[in-house]
């Protein structure tokens, strides 16, 4: 009686370890271009949804040696980190190009009190109140994105 559970328990621990799992991944850009990867979608957010799946070590036919799995495994893993690594530098420029952008919108709106906007399609100077407003949401922008920028 003991030896079919415990076959029963190894045929479960071995379909168990080589099962697949399978994880969604959602991407989105915010307001500012900045790119974001996430495992929940946001509220109110056009996303992309990705299916990754991940499995157990690849299996390896009776002529191919581990360590040639191994390798493939790593040539995958170096792919997958250069790719990542570009995302990054890519969002990371995009960064640095949107926060030079509002530090000279925000010295443009300190050092010009006459600024002119256009406004349904006419041109009108921004009011003192307008101008002040807008001088805090470049400032809070610069706060929240660009601290180390």
């Amino acid at each position: 009686m003991r030896l079919p559970s415990a076959m029963l328990f190894a045929g479960l621990l071995l379909c168990s370890a080589t099962g697949v799992s399978a994880a969604t991944i959602y991407k989105w850009v915010d307001e500012q271009g900045q790119t974001h990867f996430g495992s929940r979608p946001p509220a109110g957010q056009d996303t992309q949804q990705f299916n990754s799946r991940s499995q157990g070590a690849p299996a390896t036919s009776p002529g191919t040696s581990q360590s040639a799995a191994a390798d493939n495994t790593d040539q995958q893993q170096k792919k997958i980190d250069a790719e990542v690594k570009r995302q990054v530098a890519q969002e990371q420029a995009q960064l640095k190009t949107f926060c030079q952008g509002m530090r000279t919108r925000l010295s443009q709106l300190n050092n010009n009190p006459r600024l002119m906007s256009e406004v349904d399609g006419k041109t009108v100077r921004l009011s003192e109140e307008e101008r002040q407003k807008r001088i805090r949401e470049s400032e809070e922008k610069i706060r929240e994105f660009c601290s180390g920028n």
